[in-house]
């Protein structure tokens, strides 16, 4: 855009005759930017004839994305005769953008975030492509980052970014960011919120594990969970009451969540606190006898089960469990699993990496992304549902009374086979 430049005389010192004569303008353009500037010219008959020229400024008022205000700023007007006028043109683009990252948030939406570009003239817009192809909107006032929510599952692309100024000139496009697309199976949840994802995840209410006849019942409850500050927290604790008319048993109350889903073969993972004393996210605390605290998934009686568990009174020993059940019209036999156990420390004080991958015929299990056993025995093949629980037992060690422990989830993940995870 050209601004044309209105010069007015404000004073006007001449020193000597054939020496340098000072003038002080202001100048005013049309889009209201104003600078102060000096303007030096020497008599020697330009003054007569007219030729006094534009040198440089000593001030700059108000500039717009460039200069210092202590004259090191050259106006493009500077030579141009008094009295005349001066177009003002940009011809120099933007930096280009740099940090370009780009993030899927699902298997259709990517997130391209860059650092902003700098220009003298100011910055308009920035222009985001895949693919080497503008995507709409092209105009991105004011801010740095873009979401691309037309991606296809399971597709790789290139993202650049390009910035333009206030005069259109634009600049080069970014070092272009590769990211390959998750396929629309795999999901993953950080749990943020103040509630859970009611399209993924149900909660328990209904008897819990370790009923001991006349000694001990439990229950998950969903007043036993709570999210909040992107964490699920389980709550468990133990207490004296009436069990098969025994009025010294041991009433347990956990929780536990699934999801609504059924997933097959792929990678679980999930990054958890097991049971301890700990009442936060961060706090350290110890494991009590009379817990357990899992993740696994689960479906008809064992037809599928692939377990990470922790007993309360072992709770630096990981167990994990693959359940094959032939005939899940019956409850399932110590012949349908395979189990190997583990010394893990800080379970019950911090949070652990939890993955296994199932494969046909084989299920490998890893804890902060090390390998920790490899099943190919009792290997089942049913989709089944994603548990995360905490419940009371009086076997695995006794109950604890009077004691509440907490197991926390901080995100859960299911990637699909040959998809990307989230």
């Amino acid at each position: 855009m050209n601004y044309k430049l209105r010069v007015a005389v404000l004073s006007l010192l001449v020193i000597a005759a054939g020496a340098l004569f000072g003038y002080e303008y202001n100048a005013q353009f049309s889009n209201m930017q104003e600078y102060q500037f000096l303007i030096a010219t020497r008599a020697n008959n330009a003054l007569n004839s007219g030729r006094i020229f534009q040198q440089a400024f000593a001030k700059i008022k108000n500039p717009k994305g460039g200069g210092t205000g202590d004259g090191s700023y050259v106006h493009p007007c500077a030579g141009t005769l008094i009295g005349g006028t001066c177009s003002l043109t940009d011809t120099t683009p933007p930096s280009v953008p740099t940090n370009v990252t780009a993030t899927p948030t699902s298997c259709t939406s990517v997130n391209i975030s860059w650092s902003e570009s700098f220009d003298q003239s100011g910055m308009v817009k920035y222009n985001v492509y895949r693919n080497g192809l503008l995507l709409p909107p092209s105009s991105i006032v004011g801010n740095t980052n873009y979401t691309d929510s037309n991606a296809s599952a399971s597709t790789t692309y290139a993202y650049t970014v390009s910035a333009v100024d206030t005069y259109g000139n634009v600049s080069a496009q970014s070092a272009p960011v590769n990211v390959t697309m998750p396929g629309c199976l795999t999901w993953r949840d950080d749990f943020n919120g103040s509630a859970l994802n009611s399209n993924r995840w149900v909660t328990s209410n209904k008897r819990a594990p370790g009923y001991i006849t006349g000694t001990h019942i439990g229950y998950f409850e969903p007043g036993k969970i709570a999210v909040a500050n992107g964490f699920v927290r389980l709550e468990l604790t133990q207490e004296n009451g009436t069990v098969d008319g025994n009025t010294s048993g041991i009433i347990s109350r956990g929780g536990e969540i699934r999801t609504i889903g059924i997933y097959g073969y792929g990678t679980y993972e999930w990054q958890m606190k097991m049971s301890g004393t700990g009442a936060t996210p961060s706090s350290t605390g110890s494991s009590v006898p009379g817990s357990v605290s899992a993740g696994f998934n689960y479906v008809n009686n064992s037809e599928t089960e692939i377990d990470f568990e922790v007993e309360g009174d072992a709770g630096n020993k990981l167990y994990m469990t693959t359940w094959l059940n032939p005939d899940p019209t019956r409850d399932p036999v110590g012949s349908n699993h395979t189990v190997t156990s583990t010394i893990v420390s800080g379970m019950s004080s911090g949070f652990k990496n939890y993955k296994f991958v199932w494969s046909p015929g084989v299920v490998n299990f890893y804890v902060d992304n090390i390998l920790k056993a490899t099943h190919t025995t009792n290997i089942p093949s049913a989709p089944a549902n994603i548990f995360m629980n905490h419940w009371g037992t009086d076997w695995g060690g006794i109950s604890t009374v009077g004691v509440n422990r907490y197991a926390y989830i901080d995100w859960v993940r299911y990637t699909a086979p040959g998809e990307n995870p989230l």
